[in-house]
């Protein structure tokens, strides 16, 4: 039937567009110059994160706090802007 025609038509058509769309590279960027990773760089580093985890004043204790208090929102806003201090502060991302 014609319709069945066309559905077979489309569902191949789509299937090979997404097939070449998905396999395509995609263009690259030139990296920006990071810091040269060091040992001094590597230690400071971790010392950091295990400053944000064992500090009283931390992201462990701290979240432990909101989530004891049901405090949902905070929580959601406490982990977005620690993870964004996490990335750009401590781990330079």
């Amino acid at each position: 039937s014609p319709r069945r025609d066309f559905l077979a038509k489309t569902i191949a058509t789509t299937s090979l567009l997404l097939t070449t769309t998905a396999s395509a590279p995609l263009p690259s960027r030139a990296k920006e110059p990071t810091e040269p990773l060091t040992r001094e760089l590597v230690t400071s580093t971790f010392q950091s994160i295990r400053d944000e985890l064992t500090s009283p004043t931390g992201v462990v204790p701290t979240l432990t706090s909101l989530l004891d208090g049901k405090s949902y929102a905070q929580i959601l806003q406490y982990t977005k802007e620690s993870d964004a201090y996490f990335r750009k502060g401590k781990l330079g991302k």
